[in-house]
């Protein structure tokens, strides 16, 4: 006979207790039992602890708000919680677990993007990726994947387990988050009519070349444009055709510079360009920009001309003094009549 009781010690205290007994017949019908007690209060007290941690973990397991998923190296789910089991799309663990999961939940296992270790816990997790998962209807989420590997004696895996975040909205929220920064810093650095830099974007650059060609010695000129006869053409055509020459004039510019060069919209119809070059080859692209400007017709107008001057930076300039310089070559041009070049 093999029981378990509680029984009453001589102090009044109770103790639970193992009985492993034997019956023995005797005389007279009469039988004796011998029987063992063993103490197993604290086992008893053990037992308890553990089902009322299990109860308290399935009840977390159940309650949590996250993606839990237990799957096999073969590429089948053993185990989830409802959170997973609804970021999915599904109704039960077991029409989950009939999934294999290569091909019914992976969009495509080769784009796993590794996240930033520093932001894995590796007491937890061996990996943490984001990737692309497929509901039951059809729709594409994005998750981010807290995984672990539960490894056998030899080192083989024998499941996976992970924590699963829906990072969808997350990710459209910073793409918009993108967008609107990128909205920002065009609206901020660009020319609204000809997509050029506008001067207070080439300003701030220009002071930061000159900081450069200071402390290394580098070249750098200015060349400066001003439209010689735009105001006849914005009389003439009227505003949206002026517009549509500044247009014009912009991209022919920026499409016969080099990459280096950074050219802005400086004011109504005036144009920069700042150039790592010396005065020779500043000279050379502002005779070039002349001839370009001279083969342009807007729309049966004819040419716009410019004149143009060009200034180096010297050691000690500051944005004013080599602004001026190229001001009053430019200047020089326009009592000539416009539409040429001076430095």
């Amino acid at each position: 006979i093999k029981a378990e009781r509680t029984r009453r010690r001589k102090d009044g205290s109770w103790v639970e207790v193992q009985i492993n007994a034997v019956c023995f017949p005797v005389e007279d019908d009469q039988k004796v039992v011998y029987a063992i007690y063993q103490d197993i209060t604290a086992q008893k007290v053990a037992e308890r602890a553990l089902k009322d941690s299990e109860a308290k973990y399935r009840e977390l397991f159940d309650s949590m708000p996250v993606g839990f998923y237990t799957s096999t190296s073969e590429g089948y789910f053993l185990d989830a919680n409802p959170a997973f089991i609804r970021m999915l799309g599904y109704d039960s663990l077991e029409e989950l677990r009939s999934l294999f999961i290569p091909t019914s939940v992976y969009i495509d296992k080769g784009e796993r993007e590794r996240v930033d270790r520093d932001l894995c816990d590796e007491k937890f997790a061996d990996c943490c990726e984001t990737y692309r998962l497929k509901r039951k209807d059809g729709q594409t989420i994005w998750v981010e994947d807290y995984a672990r590997y539960i490894k056998g004696p030899s080192g083989e895996i024998l499941f996976n387990q992970g924590l699963c975040l829906e990072i969808t909205d997350r990710l459209k929220a910073e793409e918009e988050l993108k967008r609107l920064n990128k909205e920002l810093y065009t609206a901020a650095t660009t020319d609204m009519t000809t997509g050029l830099f506008n001067r207070k974007f080439f300003d701030e650059g220009l002071r930061r070349e000159m900081d450069r060609a200071s402390r290394y010695g580098s070249p750098l000129s200015l060349v400066m444009i001003d439209l010689d006869n735009f105001k006849a053409l914005n009389d003439t055509k009227g505003h949206m055709a002026g517009d549509s020459a500044l247009q014009e004039i912009a991209q022919a510019i920026k499409r016969n510079v080099r990459s280096s060069d950074t050219v802005a919209r400086w004011g109504g119809d005036e144009f920069v360009i700042s150039t790592p070059a010396d005065t020779d080859q500043a000279l050379s692209l502002a005779g070039k920009l002349r001839g370009l400007l001279l083969g342009l017709d807007h729309g049966g107008f004819g040419p716009v001309t410019g004149s143009i001057g060009v200034s180096t930076y010297r050691y000690g300039d500051d944005l004013d003094s080599v602004m001026k310089r190229a001001d009053l070559a430019l200047y020089k041009v326009k009592q000539r009549g416009g539409n040429g070049v001076s430095s």
